[in-house]
């Protein structure tokens, strides 16, 4: 899931560090890397973008997906609830979701869910440093895993956590994963993709 990086519109919380200009940029970067990390072998990726008029946009400055999908309007919850949907209605036999808080990530990670949901796991959860996750993965479309959920909060791993637990899901987590949210997180982020670099 990714947005067109709009000054003002994107990393709202580091912008108050370092400016909007400066957040969109640092923003576009991310997206960039986690673009190019994510591509591996074994699944398909589906590009869902928001604003939806700027298919042709997103498409040039992140090209190939299976798929360019706009992003419906709601809140997160209607956003994930709504792509997780499109996906198994379109036939996908397991689902992951991430976004672009967390660049470090690479297509291993993403295989690694697959994985377990390939044996015997109906959800996987990749948290982060700042309580919410940056992968969510299902083996089936599980609307209420979505609901009830205070989201941009530090509670958003732990309430999905217990709505994955009240459907009765078998799940497993992955590595815990820092959010690049603040200006104190970039120096992290940084660190992370240059030792990451060689395994990904």
């Amino acid at each position: 899931m990714v947005k067109k990086p709009v000054p003002g519109a994107v990393k709202t919380r580091l912008a108050k560090d370092v400016g909007h200009e400066e957040a969109a940029r640092l923003y576009k970067l991310m997206a960039e890397a986690t673009w190019l990390r994510s591509a591996g072998p074994g699944y398909e990726r589906w590009l869902v973008f928001e604003p939806g008029p700027e298919t042709d946009w997103v498409r040039n400055w992140l090209p190939g997906a299976h798929s360019y999908v706009p992003q419906v309007d709601g809140d997160l919850g209607n956003r994930l609830r709504t792509a997780f949907e499109q996906a198994f209605a379109a036939g996908a036999r397991a689902v992951a979701v991430i976004g672009t808080d967390s660049p470090n990530i690479g297509w291993r990670d993403i295989n690694s869910a697959f994985e377990l949901l390939n044996t015997g796991h109906q959800a996987v959860l990749g948290p982060s440093t700042d309580g919410g996750y940056w992968l969510l993965a299902l083996s089936r479309f599980e609307p209420q895993v979505f609901e009830d959920i205070l989201w941009s909060t530090q509670e958003v791993a732990e309430q999905t956590r217990a709505r994955i637990t009240a459907r009765g899901l078998r799940f497993a987590e992955l590595r815990t994963v820092r959010d690049i949210d603040r200006v104190d997180d970039l120096d992290s982020l940084w660190k992370d993709l240059t030792d990451n670099e060689v395994e990904q």
